[in-house]
């Protein structure tokens, strides 16, 4: 039996089953993978609210993944991911990507013709479509 965490939203208590921590916000998921919630710092766009700036000090709900059914979360040091139901399961991801780590080539790792380009300036084989 696992335990359940609960808090109150303003129009019902939510049964929290997930919850997932980075190095300065938090992300939760609720009974059914229904709602979403994050809180912390909200630099770099890391909390998925409309806030990218400061500190939400308490669980906000990420509205934009209202229509999913999200079966895992997970948080890295500035940017939050969400895997959700699907054929093929789809996964989101928002925060920090200077380096890709949402899982988009940042624009400084490509060229004029929107090509990966490796450390040596040389074309990479691999391309990224989302």
């Amino acid at each position: 039996r696992r335990q359940v965490f609960c808090w109150a939203t303003a129009d019902k208590a939510v049964s929290i089953v997930r919850i997932a921590c980075g190095d300065r916000h938090c992300l939760a998921v609720g009974m059914g993978g229904k709602m979403v919630f994050s809180w912390g710092c909200a630099d770099n766009g890391r909390l998925g609210l409309w806030k990218t700036k400061g500190f939400v000090s308490k669980p906000t709900r990420i509205k934009k993944l209202d229509e999913q059914e999200v079966i895992d979360i997970s948080c890295g040091s500035a940017h939050s991911a969400a895997v959700c139901k699907g054929t093929p399961p789809k996964l989101y991801t928002w925060g920090k990507n200077d380096a890709g780590q949402c899982g988009v080539v940042p624009k400084r790792y490509l060229d004029e013709q929107n090509a990966l380009v490796n450390d040596k300036k040389k074309k990479d084989e691999t391309n990224f479509r989302f």
